[in-house]
């Protein structure tokens, strides 16, 4: 028997609303009970600061405003890009029922960014359990888009 691994970040576009059925569609139909997601999710104001920041890390030229800037021209309803994350991309509960219309509760695995970041000794061993790994997952996990 073949073994696949196939592995997909979908972290920049979870949040838009043609995700989930589109890996739908895309992903031959054959393999869709043996997919499995790793969901990782993030106070909502935290990750959009990464995202900010990850986005000006990228490219530095861009760092027009400051992030209290971007804030402040969303409350006031001026915001100056849309190329910027937004902050219903933390709204997660909406994310997860889109996917689960589409695929299983049981293909996923949903974690909090800060136990993950915090506990690794607690929370590889359930996701090593999870993708079926034989051996140990490293605990020690990068700390990358740190600012």
């Amino acid at each position: 028997k073949r073994s696949c691994t196939v592995g997909i970040d979908s972290t920049p576009v979870m949040h838009l609303p043609i995700s989930p059925e589109a890996m739908f569609q895309l992903i031959p139909q054959s393999i869709h009970t043996s997919l499995k997601f790793i969901v990782v999710l993030r106070e909502p104001v935290e990750r959009d600061l990464s995202c900010f920041n990850h986005f000006f890390h990228k490219q530095p030229s861009l760092k027009l405003i400051s992030y209290k800037q971007l804030v402040d021209s969303r409350l006031n309803g001026t915001e100056v890009s849309s190329r910027f994350c937004k902050l219903d991309a933390g709204y997660y509960a909406q994310q997860l029922e889109r996917f689960w219309d589409h695929f299983h509760r049981k293909q996923m695995f949903v974690v909090g960014f800060t136990e993950l970041t915090t506990n690794p000794r607690s929370v590889l061993p359930r996701l090593q359990a999870f993708l079926g790994l034989k051996h140990p997952l490293d605990s020690k996990l990068p700390h990358s888009n740190h600012q």
